[in-house]
């Protein structure tokens, strides 16, 4: 995933693919899909939590940058229609714009062109932590006790 090509080996060569992509991925916080909600009671137990959690593996959950919990959405919401929007469409466009002409701009003197092509020694380049920043990296990383690929 992180390299941007897939391989296939066979016992009469191999062949490269090119792969970069952004991957989302969803699941429900247990088997019935209700733990944690405010509307409805999870009828799972503790033990059909903790199986079906782990059903993902670790490494896995690791290469994952941003995890949400997201809350059930209402009747209410999904009936409204359009005009309920937040934010336009024009308005996250050009909240995406900026953030791309700032990427541009951060690596106008490399061969990088997004944030999704860093190495690690880009990423100690260009992303330093203030000293604040590291204590708090550090604290998350021992209370929640994050792997070597998380931190």
């Amino acid at each position: 995933m992180k390299d941007g090509f897939v391989v296939i080996s066979r016992a009469n060569g191999k062949l490269i693919f090119p792969s970069k992509f952004i991957l989302f991925t969803a699941r429900n916080p247990c088997p019935c899909g209700y733990l944690g909600d405010t509307t409805h009671e999870c009828r799972c137990n503790a033990a059909q939590i903790l199986r079906y959690q782990k059903r993902v593996s670790g490494p896995m959950l690791d290469r994952i940058d941003i995890h949400l919990d997201v809350t059930a959405v209402k009747v209410e919401k999904l009936t409204a229609g359009d005009n309920n929007r937040n934010e336009s469409l024009q308005v996250i466009g050009k909240r995406t714009e900026l953030a791309r002409s700032i990427q541009i701009k951060r690596y106008k003197q490399s061969e990088i062109k997004s944030n999704t092509e860093m190495t690690n020694r880009d990423i100690k380049t260009f992303c330093q932590l203030s000293d604040d920043c590291l204590t708090l990296l550090k604290s998350a990383v021992l209370r929640m006790r994050l792997s070597a690929r998380s931190y």
